[in-house]
């Protein structure tokens, strides 16, 4: 079996700008685990866990998800080299 026989062909995206708290819905809503983040014209940028979002919360004092997806923005081993593009992110 290879990651081609898993992976998901039409992903869910999201923007760098897109709220933490849109995120937060859109994992739960889709009973997915993590989205990826690519920019206007479909590039990957990287990808926001649950993970993320659990770290970010514990390090942060209570208060409301008003900061985006480029604020959780660490290194990231997921994307290659040379990403492909991607579908342009949904409106949220």
């Amino acid at each position: 079996m290879k990651s081609k026989d898993l992976m998901t062909t039409n992903p869910v995206v999201v923007s760098p700008d897109t709220p933490v708290a849109a995120v937060a819905e859109l994992l739960a809503a889709r009973g997915i685990s993590a989205v990826p983040v690519v920019d206007a014209e479909g590039v990957p940028q990287g990808i926001v866990t649950e993970g993320d979002l659990i770290r970010r919360l514990a390090e942060r004092p209570p208060g409301p998800l008003s900061w985006s997806c480029s604020s959780l923005k660490a290194p990231s081993r997921w994307w290659s080299a040379s990403p492909r593009r991607m579908a342009r992110p949904p409106r949220m």
